[in-house]
């Protein structure tokens, strides 16, 4: 993420009072900083059509119209259900072997990992608690959960998850308004996931909608779910987005929070449910949205890879080798590694010969 106030305050938050990685025996506790825990945060933005099937019966459909659109809502919903826990397991699998000690089905750990916490990583969701794709995500995070292997060894006992989740949330109003906003037959599954929320950002928007509706509460409703949609992005590593780009948009929607994300330069997941088979898109920065989403989807071993990749860049850099068999790159991660000893393990920092003088490092 960026080094704006938002992100510093969410990765404050992570850095544990303790230190639990053994230490040389001239360090001392005062002397040296803690490691942070290894944290994944990843926002989501989601379709509110796809809502549940007890959700859809409250409102029985009247027209042959409304049947048709509940079809394709329930069609949309499955295939999300299905997606979402390949694209959170394979986010989950590679954080949690990044840590040292921690065995898992793939990949390695990585030698940066020795300088965060001793301690399982965490999988974060933030999502904006709407009815629809926010609750279903909500769900998927819930049921996330790595063991480790069998012959993982000490330290990996059977049992123990090699990874915790956590949900968290931006809403645009105070709680209670914010709820009173919400489908009353939603109000119930929002209550459940309020209380599991390790922490919620609510803002100072204004909610206003009477009938008939107004342009200036229009306005303000919108300028409310745009900066939600902002401020998510700022608590946020990567964007998980799952809605169908056929649908048609609104202020602080799905597409809008997508292009935000990209401009902000932060890597997309997008789940097209509009889409049978393969759906899951990963977008770049530097990609353009609508030329990717109108060709075909990778393949699930293709976007899985390039998405483990992804996690490593974001989590473990300098280790991710970007640029296999450049020179320059394997320089800087040497001297990146060098700064990183310097940083958590010198009890004397900078670092000074005998006679007291500083050593340019």
């Amino acid at each position: 993420g960026r080094p704006d106030a938002g992100a510093l305050r969410a990765v404050e938050a992570d850095v544990p009072p303790a230190v639990s990685t053994p230490r040389p025996s001239s360090a001392t506790s005062s002397s040296l900083p803690p490691r942070p825990r290894l944290v994944l945060r990843v926002g989501f933005a989601g379709s509110q059509r796809l809502v549940s099937d007890a959700e859809l019966a409250a409102k029985p459909a009247a027209t042959e119209a409304e049947k048709k659109a509940r079809e394709q809502i329930v069609a949309e919903r499955k295939r999300l259900e299905q997606a979402l826990p390949v694209v959170l397991a394979t986010m989950g699998r590679i954080l949690a072997a990044i840590i040292p000690g921690v065995s898992v089905e793939h990949g390695n750990a990585q030698p940066v990992g020795r300088y965060f916490e001793r301690k399982c990583p965490l999988l974060r969701l933030v999502t904006g608690l709407c009815q629809g794709a926010d609750a279903i995500a909500g769900r998927a995070i819930e049921a996330e959960g790595i063991l480790p292997k069998p012959d993982a060894g000490a330290g990996s006992q059977p049992g123990t998850h090699s990874l915790e989740t956590e949900l968290a949330a931006v809403i645009p109003f105070d709680v209670e308004t914010y709820r009173r906003s919400r489908p009353a037959e939603f109000r119930g599954e929002f209550d459940r996931q309020l209380q599991r929320c390790a922490w919620v950002l609510t803002l100072d928007g204004h909610y206003e909608k009477p009938d008939p509706d107004t342009p200036s509460a229009k306005s303000r409703r919108a300028r409310a779910y745009r900066a939600q949609s902002g401020f998510l992005l700022r608590h946020s590593d990567v964007l998980l987005a799952a809605a169908n780009p056929d649908d048609v948009g609104k202020a602080g929607g799905t597409l809008e929070t997508v292009r935000e994300a990209l401009g902000f330069d932060l890597p997309v997941v997008f789940i097209h449910t509009g889409k049978a088979g393969d759906n899951v898109y990963l977008i770049g920065p530097e990609d353009d949205l609508h030329s990717v989403l109108a060709g075909p989807a990778p393949a699930a071993a293709a976007w899985q890879t390039t998405l483990r990749r992804w996690v490593t860049q974001l989590t473990a850099d300098p280790d991710s080798r970007l640029n296999p068999g450049g020179a320059t790159h394997d320089e800087a991660r040497e001297h990146g590694e060098k700064l990183l000893a310097e940083y958590f393990d010198e009890p004397a920092s900078p670092p000074r010969d005998d006679a007291g003088r500083r050593q340019p490092t």
